[in-house]
C-alpha cells in the first residue's frame, strides 16, 4: 500500500505542480505549513517495497480509458521514480 500511495504522490507532484491550489512539492520536512504531506526521502523507498501489481496497472487503465485520459507514469515505468 506505501508503494501505491508514493507513485500517486510522484504523479501528483509531476503533473500538477504549481498549477494546483495547493502546491504539492514534495519535501522533507513534516508539517511546515506549507507542504504538510510525506517526507520525500521515504518515498522511494516505498516505491521500491513493492512492484506494481495487477492490480495497480488496470486501475491505471481504467483511470486512463473511463475517466481523466491520462496514466500515472510512476505506474507504467516504476523505475522513473529514481529519477526525482
Amino acid at each position: 500500500m506505501d508503494s501505491e500511495i508514493a507513485r500517486i504522490l510522484f504523479y501528483m507532484a509531476v503533473h500538477y505542480g504549481d498549477s494546483f491550489e495547493i502546491d504539492l512539492e514534495l519535501n522533507n520536512q513534516v508539517n511546515n505549513r506549507t507542504n504538510p504531506y510525506r517526507k520525500l526521502e521515504v518515498l522511494p523507498e516505498w516505491n521500491e517495497q513493492a512492484p506494481v501489481d495487477t492490480f495497480e496497472r488496470n486501475r491505471n487503465a481504467a483511470i486512463y480509458n473511463k475517466y481523466q485520459h491520462n496514466r500515472n507514469p510512476f505506474i507504467d515505468h516504476q523505475e522513473w521514480a529514481s529519477s526525482i
